[in-house]
Formats: structure tokens, C-alpha cells, sequence
């Protein structure tokens, strides 16, 4: 991925994409991770969606190597060693 969004969880849950933009955008070559740390009722640490539509993936449902990213970010903004994310794509 080339961009990571962190957006509160309100601003997450709205999340609308418009792919034809997002493929056209000049800012970033492959992917856009947007991530939000999860609430104190879920059974996760936070959770993302990963849209790629550059590269034909409009948004991807198992994001392994975006969570190879996100888990040290997340573990350092939250002061723990271990996280547990969640994928939530449509």
C-alpha cells in the first residue's frame, strides 16, 4: 500500500468510496488502507478496509499484508505487544 487513513470510528463507519476517483488519484500507485481503533465493546483492537482499485482489487475482504502493517502501528499506538484486528470490508 502506498497510503494509510487513521479515522475515528464514527468517520469509518460512513466510509463511502467513489472507486473511479480513487482509481484516477495520482497520490498513490497500489492501495489505501483506512484503519480505525476499534470500540471498548468489540473483541478486537481495531479494524480496517483495503481498497486497490489501481490494480483491479476494488476493496479486498482478507488483507493479510495490510495487517502485517497495521499490527505494529496499532501495538505501539495502543502500548501493547500483541493486537488483534479486524478486516471489515462490504
Amino acid at each position: 500500500f502506498n497510503i494509510m487513513l487513521v479515522v475515528g470510528r464514527e468517520e469509518f463507519g460512513r466510509l463511502r468510496v467513489n472507486m473511479e476517483g480513487l482509481r484516477e488519484a495520482e497520490s498513490y500507485s497500489h492501495g489505501v488502507i483506512v484503519t480505525c481503533e476499534a470500540g471498548e465493546e468489540d473483541d478486537y483492537d481495531f479494524k480496517s478496509r483495503y481498497f486497490a482499485p489501481k490494480i483491479g482489487i476494488p476493496e479486498d475482504p482478507v488483507t493479510g499484508s495490510a495487517h502485517c502493517t497495521l499490527a505494529p502501528f496499532w501495538g505501539g499506538r495502543l502500548g501493547r505487544p500483541d493486537v488483534v484486528g479486524w478486516q471489515d470490508s462490504e
